[in-house]
């Protein structure tokens, strides 16, 4: 409170102080009343939010499971085609050294 917010006092009779600090703690109870209003709602998104991370976490883990799950596959694939092959090339490197003789 400042000098004049005493001086001011003073200067209104009884029922004006009154008036006004009924006025002042109406506006304060509007404030407190909104902001509670905006907590809830920020409470909420933050709740979604929290929910749709988890939501998202889980499908993440998901795909990283079936990635790895092609992936070892593609692995397996892969040095089964290496052993046909190799397997191949040494048939016609027989087959190559027969017809040398």
């Amino acid at each position: 409170m400042g000098v004049w917010s005493i001086v001011w006092d003073a200067c209104l009779d009884p029922f004006s102080q009154f008036r006004m600090r009924r006025q002042l703690q109406r506006e304060f109870d509007t404030e407190v009343e909104r902001l509670q209003a905006e907590l809830a709602r920020m409470t909420r998104e933050r709740d979604q939010a929290v929910q749709k991370n988890s939501e998202l976490s889980q499908d993440l883990l998901a795909v990283r499971e079936q990635r790895d799950r092609v992936t070892t596959a593609h692995r397996n694939s892969e040095r089964m085609l290496v052993h046909v092959l190799g397997q191949r090339n040494e048939a016609w490197h027989e087959e190559d050294t027969l017809r040398a003789r």
